[in-house]
């Protein structure tokens, strides 16, 4: 019998790790709908060693709301409030309904639903992709700054090559065991579940207008509440997608 999108975000959440990372059902979870990676189950585990098909989020919490883990003693959304008290055009309402929805992204970042395996080929910002998206100041862990170089890659290495050679020199790092498993740009998104990222002729959406990476590091409140809006709909829609494509084999 089909279950509820929210009985499958919670049946896929974390079990005993901050992150749907290193646990054995989110080794099953890769195996199992991955294939295109790799058909041997040990190319997903972590114990395997620095090699492996690491679980990495999509939609970060950090970049937006802040996190514990980056900012010791600071609340959750220590960036919202920065940018909440930076408007003071907020009524207190306003204010509350804010942070309601950011508890609301921040519960749904936590779940399979908001990871997709990568390549983990060594440890340092030269090689390893998930570090080069979430702490290169070109992407910020902004995944639409993200899949745009990586659109560039499929459709024209060469104008990745002249925009951002560092990234060009990254993805052929990653090129045997990563972006080469994926015939085209179009495969790439369809073997992903990365549909609701894209529209109909898989070009990338915004999350929200304007710069994702101003020199302050604060947002602007509209981007944020685009962002969160945008993060919440994809993530929901991504379970919903994975629900129809997998249910039957997984659930």
């Amino acid at each position: 019998m089909a279950i509820s999108m929210g009985e499958y975000l919670e049946k896929i959440m974390r079990e005993g790790s901050r992150r749907p990372d290193n646990t054995q059902k989110s080794v099953d979870f890769y195996f199992n709908h991955w294939k295109v990676l790799s058909k041997n189950k040990d190319d997903f585990e972590p114990s395997r060693g620095d090699k492996f098909y690491r679980g990495d989020c999509i939609l970060s919490v950090k970049t937006v709301l802040g996190n514990e883990g980056y900012q010791k003693d600071s609340p959750n959304n220590w960036r919202l409030m920065r940018s909440i008290e930076n408007d003071g055009s907020l009524t207190s309402d306003d204010t509350d309904k804010l942070i309601q929805k950011a508890e609301r992204y921040r519960y749904l970042f936590d779940t399979l639903a908001n990871f997709m395996p990568m390549w983990k080929l060594g440890g340092n910002n030269s090689t390893n992709l998930n570090m080069a998206k979430g702490n290169w100041r070109t992407y910020r862990d902004f995944p639409d700054l993200w899949l745009r170089d990586i659109m560039l890659w499929y459709n024209g290495p060469i104008g990745l090559e002249r925009k951002n050679m560092r990234a060009y020199e990254l993805f052929i790092a990653n090129k045997e065991n990563y972006f080469d498993r994926f015939g085209s740009w179009e495969e790439y998104i369809d073997n992903n579940y990365l549909g609701d990222f894209v529209n109909k002729d898989y070009e990338v959406l915004e999350l929200f207008e304007g710069d994702h990476c101003p020199r302050s590091g604060i947002l602007e409140l509209s981007q944020i509440e685009d962002f969160l809006d945008n993060g919440i709909r994809i993530i929901e829609a991504r379970a919903k997608r994975l629900v129809e494509r997998i249910a039957n084999s997984f659930i």
